[in-house]
């Protein structure tokens, strides 16, 4: 029985992380005014550029530069990302580690990170 329920946490847990996919792709195409965001959020956030361009269209201010995406500069998007989120208020326990986005280790964090900014702007 126990294999039963762990199977249907994992099956919850897989239903719920769509739905977070979903409605963070629909906030982003709401604030980035673009419809072009694909059903794989992870391949698009990656490389940190997406998150940069979502917080510059919160706050101008906040993001003058944003790194091309290139291979090395990954990490500073998502540090320029992260240190906005903080400037923003955002939780600290609501913050990934950059490497949960740039190694795809806790894409769930990440998408945690990014609903708790949509509730905090």
């Amino acid at each position: 029985m126990s294999g039963r329920s762990t199977s249907r946490r994992n099956e919850l847990a897989a239903q719920m992380y769509l739905c977070q996919q979903q409605q963070i792709r629909e906030w982003m195409q709401l604030v980035l005014q673009r419809a072009d965001i694909a059903e794989n959020l992870s391949d698009l956030l990656t490389n940190g550029v997406l998150l940069c361009e979502l917080i510059r269209a919160i706050n101008p201010t906040m993001m003058p530069n944003i790194r091309d995406g290139q291979s090395g500069t990954n990490v500073e998007n998502i540090e320029s990302f992260l240190a906005a989120c903080r400037d923003l208020s955002v939780a600290p326990s609501a913050l990934f580690d950059v490497a949960d986005l740039a190694e795809k280790k806790n894409l769930s964090a990440v998408m945690r990170c990014i609903l708790a900014l949509s509730a905090q702007v």
